[in-house]
């Protein structure tokens, strides 16, 4: 980003018509100061919007069961691809998917890699956050331990563990 870019940063949300608040000036400011790449500032900016997220949900459901889990879960990774069949573990308290499996076109389950989980995160936490609540109105189960299918494809907890630095306020963890 050239110099003459960073002075047009605009303290205005667009799509909401509200003014930026001190976290967004922080992300933007750490953003710029680091000259981060364009795949790692839009990574930044995901995550930040997630632990916004969770910075609300995650007391809203402190009561709850901790997991939810889905054994059966389309999902489309890019534009113009198929759906492909997924199984997941959400923990409510890290407000992350912590384990992700993707089925292959054999039939075999793969560990998802951490932009997938990312990116089913996004799904679930920001588009179908009902299906996290509503569960078995979506196909999906809840419980206080992760279901036994979650160590069948590799890693257990092979987690994008999402978390947040409480001394800045900051999104931490993920690979």
């Amino acid at each position: 980003m050239q110099a003459s870019d960073r002075s047009s940063v605009v303290k205005e949300d667009q799509t909401r018509g509200v003014g930026a608040d001190a976290g967004d000036l922080r992300l933007i400011a750490l953003i710029l100061r680091h000259d981060r790449d364009l795949e790692g500032s839009v990574s930044l900016l995901r995550r930040d919007r997630l632990s916004r997220e969770a910075r609300v949900r995650v007391p809203e459901c402190a009561e709850l069961p901790r997991f939810v889990s889905c054994t059966n879960w389309d999902h489309q990774f890019r534009e113009g691809e198929r759906e492909v069949k997924t199984r997941w573990a959400f923990d409510r308290r890290l407000w992350s998917v912590v384990v992700l499996h993707v089925q292959e076109a054999d039939g075999a389950w793969r560990d998802g890699v951490p932009n997938e989980m990312l990116d089913v995160t996004e799904s679930l936490a920001l588009a179908n956050s009902d299906a996290l609540l509503d569960v078995e109105g979506w196909g999906c189960v809840e419980g206080l331990t992760l279901p036994l299918w979650a160590n069948e494809a590799g890693v257990l907890w092979s987690a994008f563990p999402l978390g947040i630095d409480q001394g800045n306020g900051m999104p931490t963890g993920g690979r």
